[in-house]
């Protein structure tokens, strides 16, 4: 090889290309969809630079990203450094970058990963020291796109090449000027040492993998403001093993022009696949991917055995599959790969005239074999099977259209998304109802009340339009039944101490906080976003609040508490160490002008029996004290609790008495003193939490079995 036009090229001057074009090059080979793809030539570089080198060194590559910021807040990314120990860019090397689309380097390289730099990067320079003739050199180059360059179709700017002091081989690339800014924020921002540790980690893992015993030792800086701010290493011990490495073939298809059809030669290619389990915390998402070269170029193949968060016994899978076939049909935008669809075939079959593998059979291949090889995801698709059966128990759901959905969407499909589907098809049987529905409401019209067989008429349009109002409201209604069955199960298990949260000692201390927030979230002022129903249906529909101060609350943007006290009235309320107005009983709901329903809980271990007078009090406090459009005179107590007995509660107040059914108490009437207003009037019942659970779990499964009884 002649190398010698090299030592002709003058410091400081552009390399002119001589067979191509580089304004066209560039539009015909686009920048890569994969993130960080420019980064990845570079870092690939390295590797085979440092593969290269025969030194007996401890050959490492480094990664700087340097951020700026104004006092430390939103870090602004500045350019990236890759350095390696590696041959450095002798004349060979040199040689060979200069020169778009060669293959000299030989693992199906084509020379083009350059032009990822070029559309990524403003700028970027090599700096190199390289051996020669026993001495060291040290090169460096500046490869750009700019329009500068281009008027010289050049994409290399020359600097110089002159002999150094530096023992050792070396390259560093620093690239400067993102251009595509919306490429930037989701490439380069939001990110730190070890995010970008995982990534790269997680590219590169067939690589590292296979030369796990000869790999460099990888470091990523982080620099703000050009302090370290975070940093993180690659090792060969932070690698995972293989579980499973085997070979498969697959076969051939050809396009039979007489038959209009595609047919399964008995030509076979061998792809390798390498499968890994490893720990959820390090591996985001379950994946088949394509490599090439040791790199992950492509995730076409789709996982259809296991939805992309799955995880077994902690574990996810990333699985890599490789081979000959994929080598050869690397594009020159690196990062893609020409692989064939069935549709693709079938669209020309005159385009696509040779034998090839298909995606659907690489595919089908390759989830079979995962399968295969791992009984346990077997099991994980036969849960995500009985899951569907029972959204299709619990929502009702046609069992027709959970058959047809199961095998549209696979297996990846969520809960949500499947139910998003399910009610899709509902919707529109419920539109077809809905006509069918205004035809009878039509009909009506033309009755006439005082026909003899008036009656016969008008149920006759009843019977119609009964088949067809329960499709057009299954789904709301459903819903609605189905949460409050789940509310009551969330409700009993917490009762009972059985969420997973009560299991460590402190929990009880907050068991009442806990029942509170299922009822009634804590500082909400939507009742009809509650579950107050529990207590009783109509509570939902009233104004209140939950968890609030007295002096807080407010109604209609305005004021429930007076603002103009008189003094005696402001010394009452701080009087005793106490800040009355700062009091927050548990929920408070104003059914109608003058009325208000005050509801306590207590934690299930306090003696209810102790705190009768609290709601008293908070009655007293909001009589004298709501303000004069907010008069409040007619109160209606609930007392929550589970460990009292009825003796202890009506040996405090013996104005209680027993209900005449389920087991609570009740207080007809209470004085509450009015001071400087009429007095007023106080209903209190004490209950517990299972009596509450009790009678509501009595209506819902009455309203249940008034739905789902059939009729004759």
């Amino acid at each position: 090889m002649d190398l010698s036009y090299i030592e002709q090229i003058k410091p400081n001057s552009f390399i002119e290309a001589r067979d191509i074009l580089y304004s066209g090059t560039l539009r015909r080979i686009k920048q890569s969809k994969t993130p960080y793809q420019a980064i990845w030539e570079a870092v690939t570089n390295s590797f085979e630079s440092i593969r290269e080198s025969k030194e007996d060194l401890n050959h490492f590559v480094e990664l700087r990203f340097y951020y700026s910021s104004l006092y430390d807040n939103f870090p602004v990314f500045d350019h990236v450094e890759i350095e390696d120990t590696g041959v450095g860019f002798n004349d060979v090397n040199f040689d060979r970058f200069l020169r778009v689309n060669d293959d000299s380097k030989g693992f199906q390289n084509r020379g083009s990963g350059r032009i990822q730099l070029l559309h990524e990067f403003q700028e970027s320079e090599y700096t190199s020291v390289y051996s020669e003739d026993g001495k060291y050199k040290l090169r460096i180059f500046v490869c750009s796109a700019n329009k500068s360059f281009l008027d010289h179709n050049a994409i290399v700017l020359y600097k110089g090449t002159n002999e150094t002091s530096e023992s050792q081989s070396h390259t560093v690339l620093s690239c400067r000027g993102l251009i595509n800014k919306n490429s930037s924020d989701y490439s380069f921002e939001n990110i730190n040492a070890e995010k970008f540790r995982n990534i790269l980690k997680e590219h590169y893992l067939p690589f590292f993998c296979s030369f796990r015993t000869n790999i460099p030792s990888i470091r990523i800086i982080f620099y703000n403001n050009e302090k370290i701010d975070s940093e993180a290493y690659i090792n060969p011990e932070d690698l995972p093993s293989e579980d499973k490495d085997f070979f498969v073939t697959i076969k051939y298809s050809e396009y039979d022009r007489e038959k209009k059809c595609i047919i399964k030669l008995q030509d076979t290619e061998t792809f390798r696949m390498r499968c890994f389990q490893i720990n959820e915390e390090s591996l985001s998402r379950n994946r088949i991917s394509i490599v090439c070269k040791g790199e992950v170029i492509s995730e076409k193949i789709e996982l259809s055995s296991l939805k992309e968060t799955d995880s077994i016994d902690g574990k996810r899978f990333l699985v890599f599959i490789s081979g000959d076939y994929f080598d050869k049909r690397i594009g020159d935008t690196r990062g893609d790969i020409f692989l064939l669809k069935e549709k693709d075939i079938k669209q020309d079959d005159l385009l696509f005239n040779e034998k090839t593998i298909i995606l659907e059979d690489i595919e089908k291949t390759a989830n079979l074999e995962l399968r295969n090889h791992f009984p346990s995801i077997t099991r994980k698709e036969k849960e995500y099977q009985d899951n569907i059966s029972e959204l299709q128990r619990m929502f009702l759901l046609d069992e027709d259209a959970v058959r047809r959905l199961s095998l549209k969407l696979g297996i990846n499909t969520t809960p949500q998304v499947f139910l998003k589907n399910a009610y899709e098809i509902d919707s529109e049987k419920a539109a077809k109802v809905d006509s069918e529905l205004k035809g009878h409401i039509d009909s009506l019209n033309r009755l006439n009340p005082t026909d003899s067989d008036y009656q016969d008429q008008f149920n006759s349009i009843i019977s119609s339009a009964v088949k067809a109002i329960p499709l057009q409201n299954r789904t709301d209604l459903t819903r609605y039944v189905a949460r409050r069955k789940l509310v009551l199960e969330l409700f009993d298990k917490a009762l009972n101490c059985q969420l997973e949260m009560q299991k460590d000692p402190d929990a009880k201390n907050i068991n009442e906080k806990i029942l509170h927030n299922i009822l009634f979230q804590q500082t909400s002022t939507n009742p009809e976003d509650s579950d107050l129903w529990l207590i009783n249906e109509d509570f939902i529909y009233f104004k209140g609040t939950s968890d609030m101060r007295l002096s807080d609350i407010m109604i209609s943007g305005e004021s429930f508490f007076r603002k103009d006290l008189s003094e005696e009235e402001r010394a009452y309320l701080q009087s005793f160490g106490e800040n009355r107005k700062l009091k927050r009983p548990d929920v408070l709901l104003f059914p109608e002008e003058g009325k208000c329903i005050i509801i306590e809980f207590k934690n299930p271990d306090v003696n209810v029996s102790e705190h009768l007078d609290q709601i008293n009090k908070y009655a007293s406090l909001i009589l004298q004290f709501s303000s004069d459009k907010f008069i409040t005179d007619t109160f209606f107590g609930y007392l929550i609790g589970e460990n009292f007995s009825a003796r202890d509660v009506r040996a405090a107040d013996g104005n209680f008495r027993f209900s005449y059914q389920f087991d609570y108490l009740f207080r007809p009437s209470q004085t509450i003193a009015g001071e400087n207003r009429p007095d007023g009037a106080l209903y209190t019942e004490v209950i517990k939490y299972s009596t509450l659970l009790k009678r509501a779990k009595t209506r819902n499964e009455m309203f249940i079995k008034k739905i789902t009884q059939k009729r004759i």
